[in-house]
């Protein structure tokens, strides 16, 4: 299994997020950890960079 490490910047805006969403993020994160491989693999100058989409758009 992974290790995530956070900058300040998430830990401070991740203090302001409501319960809900705190919560999905809490578990998308757990997802990423088990799976790092399961977003969209980019293309072009982001090769090598993964995207994942979390909630309704």
């Amino acid at each position: 299994m992974y290790r995530a490490r956070f900058l300040k910047t998430f830990l401070k805006q991740e203090k302001k997020l409501n319960a809900e969403v705190k919560g999905r993020v809490i578990e998308a994160v757990g997802e990423i950890l088990s799976d790092p491989y399961s977003g969209v693999n980019l293309k072009g100058d982001l090769k090598g960079y993964w995207s994942r989409r979390e909630g309704k758009h």
